[in-house]
């Protein structure tokens, strides 16, 4: 199976001043990371808040400067200020967290989608404006002209995350590294929201990681999964060998804090656990 992406050695470590004192004291967010995420195939990264997950996004990005590590896009090295670099990120996007900070309340919903056509000077503006409107249906927001003429305040928080997801997927991504994707949404909509991207992922071949705290929808979502504890990796595999079997001790405990001990039966006779 080809190897999209590859990560070697990564390492960041931050210097976070202690309360009520001048001192510092060293964080460590990544420690000698190695992995690497197959064409078409989902990675799960989890672990506990604090344990580095979303470091290592913005690491992969170079939104933040690592230490230390290489980034391999299709066998080729990302670096710092390069022409590969600024390819890389047309080839990998992102979807936020937040719906409801990470797009321009300003701006329309149009606009926001089209950002990273013109961004990478890609087709005319007519052609922009078809594919906002193709997009937006891919994503199952509809009317989408309508849809496509409002601000983001005026939808809810699920519209929102769509309208994330269509930016993302408007310049057709190899990469989608989506980071907690439906942590702040409601419960009752996480699920229609994944569904919708595994079902964009499927179709159009994307390989993606999928950061989450949640090993439920992780199971559910993913093909992979890599288990992350203080910026290392805990223990790493297939979804099912690693959650069926989990070999590492901080893994069997992320296991047990699932409301329903046996993954193999996360996900019987009821929808996902969340």
């Amino acid at each position: 199976m080809k190897k999209v992406l590859r990560v070697e050695d990564l390492a960041k470590k931050f210097k976070k001043k202690k309360i009520f004192s001048a001192d510092s004291e060293e964080v460590v967010a990544a420690d000698s990371v190695n992995f690497y995420l197959e064409q078409g195939k989902i990675l799960a990264i989890a672990g506990q808040s604090g344990s580095g997950k979303s470091t290592i996004a913005k690491l992969i990005l170079r939104a933040i400067k690592p230490d230390s590590g290489k980034i391999f896009h299709n066998e080729k090295e990302i670096k710092d200020n390069s022409d590969e670099l600024k390819k890389f990120r047309m080839k990998c996007q992102m979807i936020y967290q937040d719906p409801y900070d990470s797009i321009n309340p300003r701006m329309t919903i149009s606009d926001i989608i089209s950002e990273p056509l013109e961004i990478h000077n890609l087709g005319t503006k007519k052609e922009r404006k078809q594919k906002v409107i193709n997009t937006l249906q891919m994503v199952k927001l509809e009317p989408a002209e309508e849809i496509s003429k409002k601000h983001p305040h005026m939808l809810s928080g699920g519209q929102r995350q769509r309208v994330v997801i269509a930016r993302a997927i408007i310049v057709k991504p190899e990469i989608i590294i989506a980071d907690e994707p439906v942590s702040m949404l409601d419960v009752s909509i996480r699920a229609e929201v994944l569904e919708l991207m595994k079902d964009i992922q499927i179709k159009n071949n994307i390989s993606m990681i999928y950061i989450t705290h949640d090993l439920a929808t992780a199971k559910h979502f993913a093909d992979n999964i890599i288990i992350l504890n203080s910026g290392r990796i805990m223990e790493s595999g297939s979804i099912d060998k690693v959650l069926t079997n989990p070999e590492n001790a901080y893994t069997k405990s992320l296991i047990s804090a699932i409301s329903e001990p046996d993954p193999k039966n996360l996900y019987k006779d009821k929808e996902i656990a969340v």
